[in-house]
């Protein structure tokens, strides 16, 4: 990727161990690509995701995140055609998690929501997926599916209204937008209310020490904030538009620049995933270590 690493990445680089994990779509699935520093950042394919019932179905589109770990990678991908329609795109998606290492693709849950904040992923290796099933009035729930991404064992709840940036956190709760603020979601769907929102939240991502990171935009601006537990601090102020968080090992926080028919698609999942509620025996049952 760098015709002079030495110089862009230090004469150290190839001892280095940093890794980027991105996903890109054209006409023959999502595809997971992986660069590791130690090799330049030059990308290699470890996944090719699309569902071979679909056929030659256009261009693929997604979104992908990687674990704690950094050992798995999520995605949710769709045929671009879906786009088009905001209730497929509600829960007409598919989702994977991918083996960064040895590139195993498992699907653990069928028909989920294509969201630029889908799928979420925090500090630990469990993944979230979610499905929204609310309409243009504002009323409806969102199915949350907790994913352990080393077993695929599936931990899920039912949450009134739109859920949105969910955010796996280490004590087997989820962290997320709901109504103009920050939520928990426990186990059974239970919100707890932990800080009302100045703005539209449309970034998540964990901090050092427990902390969680949030991109908002107030005041005609995009806004950074931490949220410690307690209470809200504010980090810094962007133009509109013009930020996102990026999440890295360790908590650090990168705030950058943020850059037809298809009625087969109904028939290829046959039931969705049920929202069958487990209480796991532990936290450790969740989090599948």
């Amino acid at each position: 990727m760098f015709t002079s690493p030495d110089a862009a990445l230090g004469k150290g680089w190839k001892s280095f161990s940093d890794t980027s994990v991105t996903g890109t779509g054209d006409t023959a699935g999502f595809h997971i690509l992986r660069a590791d520093e130690s090799s330049s950042f030059a990308y290699q394919q470890v996944a090719d995701l699309r569902e071979s019932a679909l056929g030659d179905i256009g261009p693929w589109t997604g979104y992908v995140c990687t674990t704690g770990s950094g050992r798995y990678a999520a995605a949710v991908y769709a045929p671009s055609l879906i786009t088009n329609r905001p209730a497929m795109m509600a829960k007409d998606a598919f989702a994977a998690v991918v083996d960064l290492t040895t590139g195993k693709v498992t699907k653990p849950v069928t028909g989920v929501e294509l969201a630029y904040y889908s799928p979420g992923c925090g500090a630990t290796d469990t993944v979230t997926f979610t499905r929204s099933g609310v309409g243009d009035d504002g009323r409806g729930d969102t199915t949350v599916y907790d994913v352990a991404a080393a077993t695929g064992t599936v931990v899920c709840a039912t949450v009134h209204g739109q859920f949105t940036n969910p955010l796996p956190t280490a004590d087997g709760n989820d962290l997320g937008g709901l109504g103009g603020k920050l939520v928990k979601v426990s186990e059974g769907g239970r919100t707890t209310t932990l800080t009302p929102l100045s703005g539209r939240l449309f970034g998540l991502a964990p901090s050092q020490g427990g902390a969680v990171d949030l991109a908002t935009v107030q005041g005609g601006k995009d806004a950074v904030t931490r949220w410690d537990g307690t209470r809200l601090t504010p980090l810094g102020t962007a133009p509109l538009r013009s930020l996102a968080l990026f999440r890295q090992a360790h908590g650090d926080l990168v705030a950058g620049a943020s850059e037809s028919e298809v009625p087969m698609i109904e028939r290829v999942y046959g039931p969705l995933t049920p929202c069958v509620r487990r209480q796991p025996n532990s936290h450790r049952d969740r989090e599948h270590l």
